[in-house]
């Protein structure tokens, strides 16, 4: 799991203010959450550094970079090596391309500018595609040579992490096959214990606990040791994990609302706790049986870690008629596992019509935001719903919609929440009509 950013603002952005969620998420996920924060000391003390530290990227790294090479060359070169040869080769020379293409342009001839321009712009969709050849290129180049090339093993560990985290849209967010892919690292490069921390967070985002925790222990035999907060991540996670898969054993025989919302995408199946948090699933169920939810946007989409809806206007500032308490304190309050639907809110008690669908574990949030329901089926729709937010808000780029949300099953009684807070109360002056929906 990648380390969470510790303030409510920067995973559910306040109205208005998603233009921030690049710099913030993708800053303190890439540097601290993915591994400053599970990279530890070696053993022994010494101050650690991942192998070929220095080839490692940082968000200070154009990850559209090709990698830089150490020099080493191995005694022979395979045909998968021989293979990612190549494929550098030819994104150096796209790169190259585009630097010619963009110095030759004459300011003062229109028609040749925008000639060019399209030229430039064609090669930029050609190297995303060269990116990801590479990337997949350099892990079969490592697997035929492990720990021969450092410059191919940093690929190879970024196109991995990219199946989790990858903020250029280069690779659609994969979990179950990072894990693989780490695994398979792991084993190939069996000196290497940096290869060993990227599949304990592989491991740790599929809510693999035990086998992170085994690879935390193979980095240790291997002389390095994980940070304490990435292991108290962990077993903090396998403790809620082991809760929550005896809540769902009971939910097997409970006869739980659920309901088919349907992107245009594809359909997602969701089950709603309902004796964990009535108020959430009864304004849930209320506002989709009133077709609130038809044709609302998934607002806010950071790929990999959640995708936000309900919001009448499209950017996050709106609510409906009343608020509803959070059941977020509850003792048998659910927790923000993958798939978990959650109520969104920016203050306590103030939770309305927005939610969203958790796309990893955000355990961190489970002490201010109310979980109300999961996934059940189509999870691989949630992957894949469009990016979007405020910084390509304004560009040509359509978000994904809900069509309609169809409920399935629920128990035989009316929904609506039995308790309502006004909008208007002492403490919420700063919430106007206009800030409602229509």
């Amino acid at each position: 799991m990648l380390q969470r950013i510790p303030i409510i603002d920067s995973i559910w952005p306040l109205p208005g203010n998603d233009r921030k969620i690049s710099s913030v998420i993708l800053k303190s996920v890439l540097v601290v959450g993915l591994w400053g924060a599970a990279w530890g000391s070696p053993v022994g003390g010494q101050t650690a550094q991942p192998p070929g530290a220095s080839n490692l990227p940082t968000s200070a790294t154009n990850s559209n970079s090709p990698p830089t090479q150490d020099g080493a060359t191995p005694a022979t070169e395979g045909p998968a090596l021989l293979a990612y040869r190549q494929k550098r080769k030819e994104l150096l020379e796209n790169e190259s391309a585009i630097t010619k293409a963009l110095t030759s342009i004459k300011i003062t001839d229109n028609e040749e500018r925008k000639r060019v321009l399209e030229q430039v712009n064609q090669r930029k969709r050609d190297k995303q595609r060269m990116l990801a050849e590479l990337s997949k290129a350099a892990f079969a180049a490592y697997l035929e040579s492990p720990d021969k090339d450092q410059g191919i093993f940093n690929e190879a560990a970024k196109y991995t992490r990219r199946l989790v985290l990858d903020p250029l849209g280069i690779e659609s967010f994969q979990p179950r096959l990072s894990l693989e892919l780490a695994q398979q690292i792991a084993a190939a490069g069996s000196k290497n214990p940096y290869a060993q921390l990227l599949a304990a967070q592989a491991a740790l985002v599929c809510s693999e606990y035990d086998l992170s925790l085994q690879y935390v222990d193979n980095m240790k035999q291997l002389g390095m040791e994980a940070k304490p907060e990435f292991v108290a991540q962990i077993t903090t996670a396998k403790v809620k994990w082991q809760r929550e898969l005896a809540a769902r054993e009971r939910d097997s025989s409970a006869d739980l609302p659920q309901a088919v919302i349907k992107t245009d995408l594809g359909p997602i199946v969701v089950e709603l706790f309902e004796d964990q948090a009535p108020l959430a699933v009864s304004q849930f169920v209320k506002l989709a049986e009133t077709k609130f939810y038809d044709g609302l946007p998934f607002f806010l989409v950071q790929p990999g870690v959640y995708a936000l809806t309900g919001c009448k206007k499209g950017d996050g500032s709106s609510v409906h008629e009343y608020y509803i308490p959070d059941e977020n304190q509850r003792e048998d309050a659910r927790s923000h596992f993958t798939g978990a639907l959650t109520m969104r809110h920016t203050e306590p008690n103030k939770a309305s019509c927005q939610f969203a669908i958790v796309m990893q574990p955000v355990l961190d949030q489970d002490d201010k935001q109310t979980v109300f329901g999961r996934v059940i089926e189509g999870i691989d729709i949630a992957y894949r719903l469009e990016t979007f937010g405020a910084a390509v808000r304004f560009s040509d780029k359509k978000p994904s919609r809900i069509e309609s949300i169809t409920m399935i099953r629920k128990r035989n009684h009316p929904y609506d929440p039995e308790q309502k807070l006004p909008l208007e109360t002492p403490g919420n002056d700063t919430l106007n009509s206009q800030e409602k929906d229509k």
